[in-house]
């Protein structure tokens, strides 16, 4: 089932860019001008690049006619909207610009991955939160050393003369280690969790109401009309 709307898309896109602002600025849990501007400048390159690369990518695949996709361009901002939220308070504007391209052909590639493996992802939310989600984690590395308020906390990344080469392996071992942490326990508590349900409850609706669609079942009108099963 192709979009049927790309101008709500293309409308819901805009509204989550706009609230990828508070999202990320809100973040800093402090009023600094300063800072907080440089997250919204961050934040803003890396969605704009990001939406570009996608655009630019696909027009030069056969895979989407040779012409930029706006699906595709949608997912590219929200990829870039993704990849940047973790460093978008320590990184410069290029840093941003960086992320952002890679972000938006990560995109392309991972929806057409994913496609190809059969894995249903209408929306193309994993390749946004996923594979944006890990890239945008490991971008952390690409931190500034002057960007840094500089504590405990964001050590090795924090020391007196600059960012040398071993301390971003350093937190780059740190990052990958998270993200095998955060992949483990959403795996492991997602299967738990559906495992239960599926036991009690269960996870699947009958046949019947699978072909007539579950906004007749639920809601007693049709979302989208002529789409139907026989």
């Amino acid at each position: 089932m192709f979009p049927h709307n790309l101008s709500m898309a293309t409308l819901g896109c805009f509204i989550l860019w706009l609230g990828w602002f508070g999202f990320n600025g809100g973040s800093l849990l402090e009023a600094d001008p300063k800072q907080i501007s440089h997250i919204l400048l961050t934040t803003n390159i890396a969605a704009a690049t990001a939406g570009l690369t996608a655009a630019f990518t696909t027009s030069r695949l056969k895979y989407f006619n040779n012409k930029p996709e706006l699906s595709m361009i949608i997912n590219g901002v929200l990829g870039g909207l993704v990849s940047i939220t973790a460093s978008s308070a320590y990184v410069e504007l290029l840093a941003a610009a960086f992320i952002g391209m890679v972000a938006g052909r990560l995109v392309v590639f991972l929806v057409y991955l994913f496609n190809l493996w059969k894995i249903d992802d209408p929306v193309g939310a994993i390749s946004v939160h996923l594979g944006c989600g890990i890239w945008g984690t490991l971008a952390v590395v690409l931190s500034n050393q002057d960007n840094l308020p500089c504590n405990p906390k964001n050590a090795p990344l924090c020391n007196t003369n600059g960012l040398a080469v071993i301390e971003r392996f350093q937190q780059l071992g740190i990052q990958v280690f998270g993200l095998f942490v955060v992949l483990l326990f959403t795996f492991l508590f997602s299967w738990i969790t559906w495992s239960i349900l599926k036991a009690r409850i269960g996870i699947r609706v009958s046949d019947e109401d699978e072909l007539k669609g579950l906004d007749r079942q639920l809601h007693g009108v049709d979302a989208y009309h002529g789409f139907e099963k026989k």
